[in-house]
């Protein structure tokens, strides 16, 4: 199951995702799963029962409690940014994912912060191209590789443990201790 969950709006390019399950409508072991609310919500609900997508649901925010299951039951996660976007950002759900060992599919310009974290950490896919073919493809060499998808999910999970409060807070005292050496010495 390719998940996403969080605003769905013009800049998370939903569209886009929504266009690759339309192509992959007749793939009955891929499903998308868009969890959220936003400008683009009715949209994609229309569009989907429109296209007939059996293999697309979109629902609302799920309770926090819930999420837990919602990650272990994913395979993948998109995290999708418009090409004209701002893109020199990382959006925080990122972490979140790669918290929890999952991989990302990331629908973004090559050049954009979100492009080189997936990249630095092995943590996914990046498809460069605005393209629902070039998504769709991605997904299918992703489900033909599971050990790859489990690979970068692995990745991610090692890549955001960099992150925790414990190792942040760690580095931090380095510094501080490296300062203080360096005023006493």
């Amino acid at each position: 199951m390719i998940t996403y969950a969080g605003n769905l709006g013009l800049p998370q390019n939903l569209w886009l995702l929504v266009e690759a399950a339309t192509l992959l409508r007749a793939e009955r072991t891929i499903s998308f799963l868009i969890i959220g609310d936003g400008t683009e919500k009715a949209g994609l609900q229309a569009a989907a029962a429109r296209e007939n997508l059996p293999n697309v649901q979109v629902i609302d925010y799920q309770p926090i409690d819930v999420m837990p299951c919602i990650y272990a039951a994913s395979d993948l996660f998109f995290v999708g940014q418009m090409p004209d976007a701002h893109t020199d950002g990382i959006p925080s759900k990122i972490y979140r994912i790669f918290g929890n060992c999952k991989p990302v599919l990331a629908a973004t310009p090559a050049t954009s912060d979100l492009a080189g974290c997936v990249r630095a950490a092995d943590g996914g896919v990046v498809v460069s191209e605005n393209s629902a073919r070039a998504l769709a493809d991605a997904i299918l060499a992703l489900r033909a590789s599971p050990e790859r998808c489990r690979a970068h999910g692995e990745h991610a999970g090692a890549y955001a443990r960099q992150f925790t409060r414990a190792a942040v807070g760690d580095q931090y005292d380095k510094l501080i201790r490296a300062i203080q050496l360096e005023r006493v010495g």
